[in-house]
């Protein structure tokens, strides 16, 4: 009898060391930590484990479901067998806190719930990455040259990553690409008008924006190495108008929108001086459109001095992409 009494005592000793779930000290007892992340990188292939753990005996059939806010939890439900259970976290290739979780269940119910916030520093930075133009020297908006569009960065581990290039002004000849050894390349076709060009490179892994870099830019215009003038009498006659349309052409492409062309109407003098003879309408937004077609001018031989024993002419000029003025003229004898 009285080592019955001795064994039921102890017994009773062991039983009082297991806390319920409702109690402070059981919930206290328990600790999420992190493990292994001694130099440990936002690599998008590193991993570290995650632990929660206790020093007082549980019941069994308590079961630990594990959650991340950022990254992949390896294994998220596991039974809870003491001290302690583990599961791996997979961590992303970009920075950020990353929220984790550990519940303790009991059925359906928590008992236990910790928390933790932990941040790791990115294998890349953005300074890494580069958005760049090449083939664009001499360049104008002409409507038909096309530059390189560059984005480069480290060699990822990841699988998978795309650029997504976006821009304003200009034409891409792809807007989405893999991003493989570091790079992805496109073209841009210019535009007709000047203006400022935004390029914008977004490297993505899945729906994410992992990194994004915008350039600006622009292109002088592409002017006219040729004006065509065309008129729509041979002669003149006041006060008979002559409607002339301009055409401004060039080798390399189309001449860019809004280009100007100077115009005026004359007579020549005996010694070869020249005075201003007739009207010219039509100059007010008299801008090239993107055929390279003028706004037709008229010429009106209605002004006082017109001498009907010389040629009305007019001479149309305007720059060069050198800088240069080109000439081109209309010479119209009196009918």
């Amino acid at each position: 009898m009285k080592y019955l009494l001795i064994a039921l005592a102890i017994l009773v000793l062991f039983s009082c060391e297991k806390y319920e779930p409702t109690e402070g000290a059981f919930k206290d007892d328990f600790i999420l930590t992190l493990r292994d992340t001694a130099g440990v990188k936002a690599d998008g292939i590193s991993s570290v484990t995650l632990r929660l753990s206790n020093t007082l005996e549980v019941k069994e059939g308590l079961r630990v479901l594990f959650d991340a806010s950022k990254g992949t939890v390896l294994v998220k439900e596991q039974p809870y067998k003491g001290p302690f259970v583990e599961t791996k976290l997979l961590l992303t290739e970009d920075t950020g806190t990353y929220s984790l979780t550990a519940k303790l269940m009991d059925g359906k119910d928590i008992i236990v719930e910790k928390f933790i916030t932990v941040s790791f520093p990115a294998l890349y930075q953005p300074s890494q990455y580069n958005l760049t133009v090449t083939d664009s020297a001499g360049v104008r908006n002409n409507s038909s040259s096309r530059i390189t569009v560059k984005f480069s960065g480290p060699v990822s581990f990841r699988q998978g990553l795309t650029v997504h290039f976006d821009n304003i002004k200009g034409t891409l000849l792809q807007s989405d690409l893999a991003y493989q050894n570091g790079v992805a390349q496109t073209s841009l076709k210019v535009d007709q008008d000047t203006g400022t060009y935004i390029l914008k490179a977004q490297l993505r892994d899945g729906a994410s924006v992992k990194f994004e870099k915008v350039i600006l830019f622009s292109f002088r215009a592409a002017n006219a190495e040729t004006i065509l003038l065309e008129a729509s009498s041979s002669t003149w006659n006041a006060p008979d108008p002559i409607t002339v349309k301009t055409l401004l052409t060039r080798a390399d492409g189309k001449v860019t929108t809004g280009r100007q062309v100077f115009y005026r109407s004359y007579q020549v003098l005996n010694l070869g001086d020249t005075t201003n003879a007739g009207r010219l309408e039509g100059l007010l937004n008299n801008v090239s459109a993107v055929t390279g077609l003028m706004g037709d001018i008229k010429m009106i031989p209605d002004t006082q001095g017109m001498d009907i024993t010389r040629a009305f002419e007019l001479v149309a000029k305007t720059i060069t992409d050198r800088g240069d003025t080109i000439r081109t003229y209309i010479k119209l004898p009196h009918q």
